[in-house]
């Protein structure tokens, strides 16, 4: 009979070995200098691979002995490491909040689906000992070998380690692993993903002597007035326990130099001190290499040199402020599941780089070893957080001020510093880590005081976190002493303010999450980066999040993701997991693109015309600005016209200086005038940045006198109006454009139409429904007045409107004056006064729903990316040539985007040569969908192209914002007009003229 282990909270392991730091020993000294994979060692037997799999719907159904059954053709097969979800056993389930189970800790539903994993391996010899190591299992694991019960653990991210020796024989052996999608661990294993089950991670045995070295520390202080580091090596535990054995040690200089070698006993320490030594940063990720040897085991260590201090609330590595730029990261592959790669780490975190991230939040719990090791080569710092979050606890029913309820209750005292345990031990040799986190939205209470005690003993040379430590918990007293900095997740702007200006403490302020990049957005990023730069005492944030989580169907070539709630689940949170810099396939996001500009390690501070100089500013913290190639580019009217190589130049890091420029002489005259620095190392683009010199609003154009007025008939509210080359015809009653000819070709679909609605971006969500309470998706107009007369050449039609919604108020008046001379040129002035009450417009535009054969754009604005009020940095003003399809983004929810903003003309173009042209500020979007079908549609799959070009016009756009998990949108980038006015002047050439 199965034991009840999995819903017991005082047992969470049986049989384990004592937690050690992560390790593959070698065979030999020549095996360990090579670089190679672990699973070409010696000493590494590698489990993964296809296993036998049988899966049950409720653990209640698992045979009796079911560990006993001979080995039979009859179960299915699985790969490990993978989940089980994607293979066609039960569903994946996307959750944020609310747990997947009942709350009856530690009990967990007697249906609880698992799965019970199987295969053969061979041993060639048994006077050796043998760890087994499962390094994720979610929920938990139990193991036999050869029909023996050799143990259990829980905690999904953590290394299982088991002493299998005495289990093993010579020849063939088997082993079956039994996992449950849930356990007791569950109520800490809350996180905000895809939940999925299985051998999530690597599986493999490791052959050692029957005597070696189980367990080593690495400590590193550096003087960087001396230029000097020591290494301190301390072994902490052997097998056997009360063995002795000797030790000799090499050090290597990152240039493969030998630089010290020694020998000790296992009871004392190594210290090693170095002399210009190469202290290790994520700028310059300098490793030395220490190899240890002991009873014909050999282990290598990459060490980088590099201390971490607080003073003045800033953050000091190596006597050196620095500051975190960073990103959350979850374990998600491009199909969706948690399974990574040494390689997909790998390019996950060079592209990171690439962006000017420096910094990885591990959310929310451990990764696998293989991250670390990336992390301290590729150079980032690492915040690593526990494998634990309560955040279900907040939606219990009833239940006021519950967040503290597992974070005080001392049942759950034990688990929790089990695994604050399990997030330091295994990881406390890497240079990357710079904090440990307590876990995550799991309240503040005395376990986790306790834990963040433990936690300074264990290891007191980095900065402990807490997400909870922002103010005190009401009617409870609070320890804060053993935490580093006061973070916040998601901080209003007043909070930001409000934390770095303070004076009671020593604490930097941190953001653990902040910016919520989901689907169109985010839109914040600058003004919380510009806060980042004001304050020494704000140290950073991690913007949420790297990439997004969705279950792709389709292929790799057209993928069709699936989120929340596509599974036929009935507790779900929908598409909030799809909120990522990048896509599932780490294409890059215009947010992604957005972060690397504004991070940019060279900033463009200002640009002065008279003393023809720019000053810069370098934001690295070692970097100097050498390192870097710079180019400076001019647009005059959007027109790029000088083009000035900087380098080579001196700026040391963290410092700022003036650099003279050449200035071209055809800014005189100019309405708009704009410099961009572009910043290069290694041939890569690592940020662009804009400042104007001249921005003013562009004159319309005067339209040319034209010897004859067009002519007019008069059909109900209809006005057919004629030209040579033109006839159209505007529908008075709606302020619509029914038709539209150019000699003889009629350009428009559909009639075109005011709107004030925009497609839902996901940062809307909390703004949404109230724009359907007030109607805006379903404003029509209604005529009030209207006029009509010849001015001398041109058709002078007035005309008045309410936009109104059955069962309300009106919700705005608009006054319309067109001008239409007889060559067809349209002048359109439209009025707007709103009614206050209501709330801020989506947009404010008109929708010109071309015929489809249109298909390219050229404009002056800010292109070539989308862009936005507060998200507009990976784009530069200038002119722009486009096709229509690269105007997509196939957010994987439908919504708003596309949209160019503060564009002074653009054109659109159809096959045969006809073009339509709209001159004065305006933002505008080119799409084959509409905004009914981006609102209406799910999923970007389910979108259908339709026979027209949606060419969106409009006066503004709200901003984007964060709003989907963050603050309300900032006051200046809200459409919070209440009266405007629009002018614009349209022309149309045919495709003869």
């Amino acid at each position: 009979m199965l034991s009840d282990y999995y819903q017991n909270l005082s047992v969470i392991s049986v049989n384990t070995e004592p937690l050690r730091n992560y390790y593959i020993p070698y065979a030999s000294k020549e095996e360990a200098k090579q670089e190679l994979e672990r699973e070409k060692t010696s000493q590494f037997i590698d489990l993964n691979g296809t296993w036998d799999f049988q899966y049950y719907p409720s653990v209640q159904q698992l045979p009796e002995n079911f560990f006993q059954e001979a080995f039979t053709e009859s179960y299915d097969r699985i790969s490990v490491p993978g989940v089980w979800q994607t293979e066609g056993f039960d569903l994946p389930q996307y959750i944020n909040v609310s747990y997947p189970i009942p709350f009856d800790p530690p009990y967990v539903p007697n249906d609880t689906p698992c799965g019970v994993y199987r295969r053969q391996f061979q041993i060639e010899q048994t006077d050796a000992r043998f760890y087994l190591n499962l390094e994720g299992a979610d929920s938990n694991c139990f193991v036999w070998i050869n029909r023996n019960f050799v143990g259990y653990d829980q905690v999904s991210h953590s290394t299982s380690e088991f002493d299998v020796t005495k289990y093993l024989q010579v020849g063939v052996n088997e082993i079956q692993i039994l996992v449950m999608k849930w356990c007791d661990g569950t109520y800490f294993e809350d996180q905000d993903k895809w939940r999925m089950s299985g051998l999530f991670r690597p599986v493999y045995l490791l052959q050692r002597p029957t005597m070696h070295l189980t367990s080593y520390q690495l400590r590193t202080l550096t003087d960087p007035k001396k230029g000097s580091g020591t290494l301190m090596v301390s072994f902490q535990r052997f097998t056997p326990i009360e063995v002795s054995l000797p030790i000799s040690y090499e050090l290597f200089h990152p240039d493969g130099r030998l630089i010290a070698k020694g020998e000790c006993y296992s009871e004392q320490q190594i210290n090693l001190d170095v002399e210009d030594c190469l202290f290790w940063t994520a700028e310059t990720p300098k490793l030395y290499t220490l190899l240890l040897t002991c009873n014909g085991e050999y282990f290598k260590e990459k060490v980088g040199f590099r201390a971490l201090t607080i003073k003045n609330r800033k953050l000091l590595l190596n006597g050196t402020p620095i500051k975190l730029y960073g990103v959350n990261y979850h374990d998600v592959n491009q199909q969706g599941t948690p399974v990574m790669t040494r390689e997909q780490l790998r390019a996950d975190l060079l592209l990171m780089k690439k962006l000017n991230v420096n910094t990885v939040r591990t959310a929310h719990y451990p990764k696998s070893p293989d991250f670390y090791e990336l992390a301290d080569e590729i150079g980032l710092y690492v915040i690593n957080e526990a494998d634990l979050e309560c955040h279900g606890v907040v939606n219990l029913y009833d239940t006021e001020a519950n967040y503290q309820l597992i974070a005080n209750d001392p049942t759950f005292e034990k688990p929790i510093m089990d695994r604050v345990i399990r997030s330091i031990l295994p990881y406390q040799n890497r240079s990357s880590i710079i904090m440990w986190s307590m876990g995550n939205e799991s309240g503040y209470g005395v376990n986790f005081e306790k834990a963040q005690a433990l936690a300074r003993k264990l290891d007191d040379s980095r900065l402990i976190h807490n997400e909870r430590s922002i103010e005190p918990v009401i009617d409870q007293v609070n320890d804060f002493s053993n935490l580093d900095v006061i973070s916040q997740m998601y901080p209003p702007l007043e909070d930001v303010h409000r934390h770095c200006q303070r004076s009671d403490t020593e604490k930097p302020f941190f953001m653990c999450e902040y910016s919520h990049a989901m689907g169109n957005g985010p839109g914040d990023l600058k003004t919380y980066f510009d806060l980042i730069q004001q304050y020494d005492s704000f140290l950073g944030g991690c913007v949420w999040e790297w990439t997004d989580h969705a279950i792709n169907r389709g292929t790799l070539e057209t993928p069709s993701y699936l989120y929340g709630g596509d599974f036929g689940e009935k507790y779900h949170d929908g598409n909030f997991c799809v909120d990522g810099l990048l896509t599932p396939d780490r294409q890059l996001t215009v947010g992604a693109l957005e972060y690397r500009n504004i991070h940019s390690p060279i900033q463009l501070i200002a640009v002065d015309e008279e003393l023809q100089e720019v000053t810069l500013s370098n934001i690295t913290a070692f970097t100097a600005g050498s390192a870097f190639n710079l180019s400076l580019e001019w647009y005059i009217d959007g027109k790029k016209t000088v083009y000035e190589v900087m380098n080579p130049f001196i700026l040391e890091p963290g410092k700022s200086c003036s650099l003279p420029i050449t200035v071209p002489t055809t800014i005189h005259g100019a309405h708009t005038v704009a410099v961009s620095l572009s910043v290069y190392k290694n041939d890569e683009l690592y940020g662009q940045q804009q400042l104007f010199l001249k921005k003013e609003k562009m004159r319309l154009p005067r339209t040319a006198h034209h010897n004859d007025a067009p002519q007019i008939s008069v059909k109900g509210t209809e006005l057919i109006i004629k030209g040579e080359s033109f006839i159209y015809i505007y529908q008075l009653a709606k302020a619509a454009f029914t038709s539209v000819k150019i000699n003889q070709k009629e350009l428009l679909e559909r009639p075109t139409q005011f709107s004030i609605w925009r497609a839902p971006t996901d940062n809307d969500r909390n703004l949404v429904n109230k724009w359907k309470a007030a109607g805006y998706a379903e404003m029509s107009l209604e005529i009030r007045k209207k006029d009509w007369k010849f001015v001398d050449d041109h058709l002078l039609i007035e005309t008045s409107y309410r936009g109104v919604i059955p069962g309300l108020q009106p919700i705005f008046t608009m006054h319309i004056q067109l001008k239409i001379n007889g060559a067809g040129v349209i002048n359109q002035k439209v009025s707007v006064e709103k009614n206050p009450i209501f709330p801020d417009f989506p947009r404010f535009g008109m929708d010109w729903p071309l015929n489809d054969t249109f298909s390219k754009v050229s404009y002056c604005g800010y292109g070539p990316y989308e862009s936005y009020p507060d998200k507009h940095y990976a784009a530069m003003f200038g002119i722009y040539e486009m096709e229509i399809e690269e105007f997509d983004q196939p957010y994987i929810k439908p919504q708003e985007y596309g949209n160019r903003w503060q564009c002074d003309w653009v054109s659109i173009k159809n096959h045969q040569g006809s073009t339509m042209t709209v001159y004065g500020n305006s933002n505008f979007s080119a799409l084959p969908y509409s905004q009914a079908q981006l609102t209406e549609k799910s999923h970007h799959y389910e979108l259908i192209k339709e026979n027209r070009t949606w060419f969106n016009l409009s006066y503004k756009q709200n901003g984007i914002g964060s709003h989907s998990c963050g603050p309300y949108l900032e006051d200046r980038f809200r459409f919070m007009e209440d009266t405007f006015d629009w002018n614009i002047v349209i022309t149309f050439k045919g495709e003869n003229r």
